[in-house]
């Protein structure tokens, strides 16, 4: 995925038209994920070049438990490829399970770097909006979370979010950190 020279654009788009480029990401996301079973399954490709994509979307995809992905989940950890995103998936988060049992949710390198492309245009809107480059000079106090090799799966990582975004973290922003994972 290319990266934007201007991280504003995204979010100018966004204000100015909040419906269409939420349509757009649905279509966009349907059309790279149309050859994964997934895809196939739910006709991605078909939603994607649809006129009413959020329609056909809602037809097309029932909502699902965690229970309904998790043998799916069990696969992608095992390495297999092209079942939900396309390509294999070697990071896993594990929810705090605030409402049950802590939950492993996938997290393509694709999705990784739009959070740390997000991280950066975070950090520069602070910036601009209180116009000082001082943020950049101070220091970020942040105790991410624990991150290690799966043990069941050797190859993937798997912890939680907060430690993968900061692996992940732009260095101009994990310079700043405080408090680093050891």
């Amino acid at each position: 995925m290319p990266q934007k020279l201007n991280p504003f654009s995204d979010i100018r788009a966004f204000k100015n038209d909040p419906i269409g480029t939420q349509v757009a990401v649905l279509k966009g996301l349907m059309k790279r994920a149309a050859g994964t079973e997934w895809g196939k399954r739910y006709g991605f490709s078909e939603i994607a070049e649809a006129k009413d994509a959020r329609s056909m979307f809602r037809e097309r995809v029932p909502i699902h438990s965690y229970e309904a992905f998790r043998s799916d989940i069990e696969r992608i950890r095992k390495g297999e490829k092209d079942i939900i995103w396309p390509g294999s998936i070697q990071h896993f988060a594990v929810s705090s399970g605030t409402a049950s049992a802590g939950k492993i949710v996938p997290l393509s390198e694709e999705m990784l770097m739009i959070n740390r492309r997000f991280t950066l245009t975070v950090a520069l809107a602070y910036r601009e909006a209180i116009r000082s480059s001082k943020f950049f000079r101070g220091r970020l106090l942040s105790i991410p979370g624990r991150i290690e090799e799966d043990p069941l799966h050797p190859g993937s990582m798997i912890g939680e979010v907060s430690g993968l975004q900061f692996l992940f973290a732009p260095w101009l922003i994990k310079r700043l950190y405080q408090a680093v994972p050891e």
